[in-house]
């Protein structure tokens, strides 16, 4: 029984690492916006007295944070992922930092 190698994937072209780099870049810019918008801004808008919130409100935004920050490190993990996945398109062959310019 012989096994046939796996076919090649044909090397991608520069418009589509660009694309995938663009997804990735939009997947991360959410997340940020994610987590700013549920932990960063409540939690600045206290601190600096822009808000008059009561001791039930504090405890609130204080247990719902995880649920702001959970699916932006989770989007940001995706975008980690598809630039992942490129890496391993590209394969072994680099084109930064070789110093092999002959």
């Amino acid at each position: 029984m012989t096994s046939d190698p796996p076919p090649e994937r044909p090397e991608p072209s520069v418009v589509g690492i660009e694309r995938t780099k663009l997804s990735a870049t939009f997947l991360d810019t959410v997340a940020v916006v994610i987590t700013g918008t549920g932990l960063v801004a409540p939690f600045f808008a206290f601190l600096y007295g822009l808000s008059n919130l009561s001791a039930d409100q504090i405890r609130f935004f204080a247990l719902a944070a995880p649920g702001w920050v959970i699916p932006g490190v989770g989007l940001h993990l995706v975008a980690r992922a598809v630039l992942g996945g490129l890496g391993e398109r590209r394969g072994s062959r680099s084109t930064h930092g070789s110093g092999d310019r002959s």
